[in-house]
């Protein structure tokens, strides 16, 4: 296994997240969340890798590696999560989840070494996961031979419990404890009985110190037990130093994909007059998603923000600071992000959904719709931000629809009708349909929520300091339907707009002397499939070279999957060979309780 350069970065990401956890005295990380989303609508997929079993494991490994550092003592306990099926996976069939949904919790456990797991709020089959015999015994300790910790998803051993009745929360306790839920998070609603029920003989005394054994295995795993222990670091800490800062900008520009340009990218000296649109071209809060600090901040406890420390730089931070006289910047903010029924939420007399409403309207920039038509309208280019906040994506978030939230939409058209060459730049924790007005926009840039640099990463990538590289882990949708989806079973275009894996990039590459075995045997461990990459453009890019399997003559494997992936660095007129090795057990399926390659074409 050879590491892509985007998992590389994953695992250098998380290598500086676990030196400043362990700083502050911190040693396990509830990450990453692997659970594959099949569907825009779920309001968590922002914390995914996607649809994809095999991204998803890759990208898993590497940040459990740089996290745990390969070896707990000096590192911080990954968790992967969520078991089994959050989002949409637990309905499936045996031979999609043990192929797909599993894919990436075994890879961690199985090849990186995670030592903690959490279950997810929902129920797998008959069963409720976090207490679920079939995922903690059969196929966790089980199949995959798991020996760490389990933890319960917040609150979730009593989840849905009636108003507290203390009979319902200790069989919770009783059942949860029973199948191998060793702690209860976060605090003990339900295990706080455990004393009581074993005095009175309801639960088993072994299953209390089994659990217990666990939770001090992890701590010895971490070196917490030894004599020699590091706690905390002392004096001043800096948590966002320079080099963290550059990683952090590093993987914004990666992560950006260019759906759609209409060579009007990047910004050239022809368009001197910039117009910068949109609720989102002057906020910090579209750089971040709902389980970042100052959204926890916000959302879970009312706090106030500080975008300043750390600094959190928005696009027209950016802008500004890079225009050195060569075009000018006129922002006006325009409409607002949504309206405060767009997020239909959270329980009634709930203080977080006031919260989620400060936070949606939050915003010292006067909201003036037509001053916004005006300036697109003198401009020789408009910018157009739009797209989501934490608001309108993320746990507990529930938004009506997947299109541009509010009158985002309206607004577009608007700008889209002075005629003037519109870049899209969408943020946003999911892909949002954007069919309608898709034909009138020159550029689409999908942002997502790029971090503390995004606002930099951005913009180097409109005036072309930047080449964007980044491919989708996901379908882009092109209808609101809410029915599940995966690229690999073969989607229906009427339903995709941009394909899983597809971006844009400001040169062009040629792929060429494509090398793959005529033959192997089932029996082998390996095979190599290499091809010369070259870069037929006029400026220096990066390209993600992806490599797919499709059977042509077996029905028991998807239609196409994804099977390897690595981005290489190309000069204008310059080629690489790019080698992968496949195990044959990437072409492997699962019935009958077991695993078998079959012969055929692929």
């Amino acid at each position: 296994r050879v590491r892509s350069s985007a998992a590389s970065d994953v695992y250098k990401r998380q290598e500086q997240t676990a030196e400043v956890m362990r700083s502050v005295g911190a040693t396990l990380a509830l990450s990453p969340m692997v659970d594959l989303i099949r569907t825009a609508h779920w309001p968590r997929i922002e914390e995914s890798y996607g649809e994809d079993g095999y991204l998803s494991a890759a990208m898993g490994v590497a940040f459990v590696e740089g996290l745990q550092k390969k070896g707990l003592k000096n590192g911080v306990a990954a968790c992967t999560k969520h078991f089994l099926g959050y989002g949409g996976g637990s309905s499936l069939s045996w031979k999609e989840i043990y192929e797909e949904v599993l894919l990436p919790h075994e890879a961690m456990i199985r090849q990186a070494g995670c030592k903690v797991l959490m279950t997810s709020y929902g129920r797998f089959r008959s069963e409720q996961a976090v207490s679920s015999d079939t995922l903690l015994n059969k196929i966790l300790r089980g199949y995959l031979g798991f020996d760490g910790v389990v933890v319960s998803d917040y609150g979730a051993v009593g989840y849905a419990s009636q108003k507290g009745n203390p009979d319902i929360l200790k069989q919770r306790a009783v059942e949860a404890l029973t199948a191998g839920n060793d702690i209860e998070l976060p605090s003990n609603n339900c295990y706080k009985y455990l004393s009581e029920l074993i005095g009175d003989s309801l639960v088993n005394e072994k299953y209390f110190e089994i659990a217990v054994k666990r939770a001090l295995m992890l701590k010895a795993r971490l070196g917490l037990l030894s004599t020699d222990r590091k706690l905390y670091a002392t004096g001043n800490l800096d948590l966002d130093c320079p080099e963290y800062r550059k990683t952090s900008y590093d993987l914004a520009c990666q992560s950006i994909v260019l759906l759609k340009n209409n060579n009007v990218l990047p910004l050239s000296g022809k368009y001197r007059k910039i117009a910068l649109v949109g609720p989102n071209a002057n906020t910090y809060w579209c750089m971040l998603g709902d389980y970042t600090y100052q959204s926890m901040q916000a959302f879970w406890w009312g706090g106030k923000i500080d975008p300043d420390s750390p600094k959190i730089v928005s696009v027209y931070d950016a802008f500004k600071h890079k225009a050195n006289g060569r075009f000018t910047v006129d922002y006006e903010r325009g409409c607002d992000w949504s309206a405060k029924n767009e997020t239909s939420i959270i329980r009634e007399g709930d203080p977080r959904t006031e919260r989620l409403n400060m936070m949606l309207m939050e915003s010292s920039d006067s909201t003036n719709w037509q001053a916004a038509i005006n300036v697109a309208s003198e401009s020789d280019v408009i910018i157009a931000a739009l797209g989501e906040n934490p608001t309108l994506c993320g746990e507990a978030r529930q938004r009506k629809g997947i299109c541009l939230p509010g009158d985002q939409e309206q607004f577009l058209k608007e700008l889209i009708a002075t005629g003037k060459p519109v870049v899209l730049v969408m943020f946003g924790g999911r892909p949002q349909v954007i069919d309608e007005v898709e034909a009138g926009c020159s550029a689409i840039l999908q942002a997502w929520y790029p971090g503390e640099e995004g606002g930099n990463a951005v913009v180097d990538i409109l005036l072309g300091n930047v080449n964007p590289s980044g491919k989708l882990c996901v379908s882009y949708p092109k209808t609101e339907d809410k029915e599940l989806y995966c690229y690999n079973n073969g989607e229906f275009q009427e339903r995709i707009a941009y394909p899983f894996g597809s971006g844009l990039s400001y040169t062009s590459f040629e792929y060429s002397d494509i090398k793959v075995p005529s033959t192997a045997q089932t029996t082998d461990d390996l095979i190599e499939v290499s091809c010369k990459v070259k870069n037929t453009g006029k400026c220096a890019g990066t390209e993600v070279v992806q490599l797919y399997l499709s059977p042509t003559s077996s029905e028991f494997l998807k239609p196409i999957q994804l099977k390897g992936f690595a981005s290489v660095n190309l000069n204008p007129g310059e080629s690489k060979i790019i080698s992968f090795k496949v195990s044959l057990q990437q072409m492997a399926y699962y019935a009958n309780n077991g695993w078998t390659i079959a012969g055929g074409q692929y």
